[in-house]
């Protein structure tokens, strides 16, 4: 099924934020079942918008039962007049990591959710600062655009930084050329093929001594940066010096039409007084979004705090403990993208109430979120805004010496669950000059999947 109107009126009227048309400008194969998308603005070769080094994107793939949200980090520097890059990688059962590795071709336009969160550098960067990060497999990708806005600097005016990055082989080591390269990167690899997996008291014993003020940057899977923070906090690192950034578990978000799963309780919107079914292995998020409210949400994977919903009775799943506060959990603050009801709940307000709910009650909480992220948001807006008059200043158009390479615009085919062995062509890089394709159209099925 191809992106039809209707389907575009539905794609933008979800969420807090309207999605932005984006282009795709190259896709080429880096490492083994890993690929890099680059996404400009349509007709163009700059950034679809502003952003800074660190933060993510949600692309929005619709499909037969509805949107289809992944959030992937951005690798650039921060330079508006370079495309959106983002690098994934494919999962045997991953809907929309096969279908963006397999389908979607150069000139195809896509739509995503404008940059977000708050896993950035500081606004001001100095010799005499240090920063330790840390990844684990694809956790490299938000940290080597802070490693790039880095390495735009002069050398004498880079900070101190090391890198420790964990790999199951030198094969599969994404980025690992460019990596190597970077000369004034103090940097330890650890490879699977030699050893076991790293441990925090690993990266202690490579990485001091540190000074004090040393700040942590941790890309990992969810237990592994965990387990690191809290032997930071051991250690006595202050918690204001660790961000840290998590993997989603995307087999856990199932595709299946909610319509064919039990009812599991009811919930109840107060601001509205409707009362709306949800169903087993749904989110709250999920579930308003299927009667049509419109809820603020970022990330999908509650890590940036923008889908926070109050609870007034009931219990949930999965509230959101590592991200909230005691004292946000204690008043009924919930992620809602990953909260799950277990039976009856009452929530303050669902978000934008579908066209023509009235509103009877206006009495919404203020929902902070957690302090350290808030502060860290704040300056990202400000820094956002100043780059977004830059970027407004700038020529969107294609110069004529890159026109002749620019694609027609294709339409965005509907992705497939089904995962899809690649081919020996599939390794080549792709550039802007290809001819775009149009990519089969597969009717997406009911399947949990990663993605």
């Amino acid at each position: 099924m191809s992106l039809t109107s209707d389907t575009i009126k539905i794609v933008a009227s979800r969420g807090a934020s309207r999605p932005l048309a984006v282009q795709v400008i190259r896709h080429e194969v880096i490492a083994p079942d890993v690929v890099t998308l680059s996404l400009a603005q349509p007709g163009t070769r700059q950034a679809p918008g502003p952003y800074l080094p660190g933060q993510f994107i949600t692309l929005v793939i619709p499909g037969n039962n509805g949107n289809i949200y992944r959030s992937y980090s951005l690798c650039g520097n921060g330079n508006p007049r370079d495309p959106w890059e983002i690098t994934l990688k494919r999962f045997p059962d991953g809907v929309v990591s096969n279908y963006l590795y397999e389908s979607v071709n150069v000139g195809m336009i896509l739509h995503a959710l404008p940059p977000r969160g708050a896993f950035i550098l500081p606004a001001s960067l100095r010799p005499e600062q240090t920063f330790v990060f840390v990844a684990v497999g694809s956790g490299i990708t938000p940290i080597r655009g802070l490693l790039r806005a880095i390495a735009a600097l002069p050398p004498g005016s880079r900070p101190q930084a090391q890198l420790h990055y964990a790999s199951r082989s030198a094969q599969e080591t994404i980025y690992r050329d460019e990596i190597l390269k970077l000369d004034w990167l103090r940097q330890k690899h650890y490879l699977r093929t030699e050893g076991p997996r790293v441990t925090p008291y690993q990266i202690f014993g490579n990485a001091y001594p540190l000074s004090r003020d040393a700040q942590w940057y941790i890309c990992g899977p969810e237990e592994f940066n965990l387990q690191l923070r809290q032997a930071l906090v051991s250690a006595g690192t202050p918690e204001n010096l660790i961000h840290f950034e998590i993997f989603a578990d995307q087999s856990r978000q199932h595709l299946a039409a909610a319509a064919s799963r039990a009812v599991v309780g009811q919930i109840a919107i107060k601001e509205t007084g409707t009362t709306v079914d949800a169903r087993e292995q749904e989110t709250l998020l999920e579930a308003l979004e299927r009667h049509d409210y419109q809820p603020e949400f970022g990330c999908r994977r509650g890590t940036c705090g923008t889908c926070q919903l109050h609870v007034l009775q009931g219990q949930v799943r999965n509230p959101g403990n590592k991200f909230l506060t005691a004292a946000e959990l204690r008043s009924g603050i919930v992620l809602g993208c990953i909260a799950q009801p277990q039976g009856d709940v009452t929530l303050e307000s669902g978000g934008i109430p579908p066209r023509g709910t009235p509103i009877i009650t206006r009495n919404v909480t203020k929902r902070p979120t957690r302090r350290k992220y808030g502060l860290r948001l704040v300056a990202a807006a400000l820094i956002g805004v100043m780059a977004l008059g830059l970027w407004q200043l700038t020529d969107h158009k294609v110069t004529a010496s890159s026109s002749s390479s620019t694609t027609t615009p294709s339409v965005t085919p509907t992705p497939t669950t089904s995962s899809v062995t690649p081919t020996t062509s599939a390794a080549t890089p792709t550039t802007a000059s290809a001819t775009p394709t149009t990519a089969p159209t597969p009717t997406p099925t009911a399947k949990t999947g990663s993605s």
